[in-house]
């Protein structure tokens, strides 16, 4: 998966206090989000897998995650 839709997530996930699920399955969903992260055509699939955002966190660390939204 790109880091940029990875990074995207979890902004949208923190700016629309979202779960990692709902985050995942709204953005198959909104167009909007797509092209937010860099997707020049709709896709309807999921991103990934909810847990590949559990498991990026925990390599970026608490720091990490909040320098990204900073």
């Amino acid at each position: 998966m790109p880091l940029r839709v990875t990074i995207s997530l979890l902004y949208l996930k923190h700016a629309f206090n979202e779960s990692d699920e709902g985050v995942v399955q709204r953005w198959r969903d909104t167009p909007r989000w797509q092209y937010f992260s860099g997707c020049a055509y709709y896709e309807d699939r999921l991103p990934c897998d909810a847990t590949t955002l559990v498991k990026f966190c925990q390599l970026l660390g608490e720091a990490g995650v909040e320098e990204l939204l900073a």
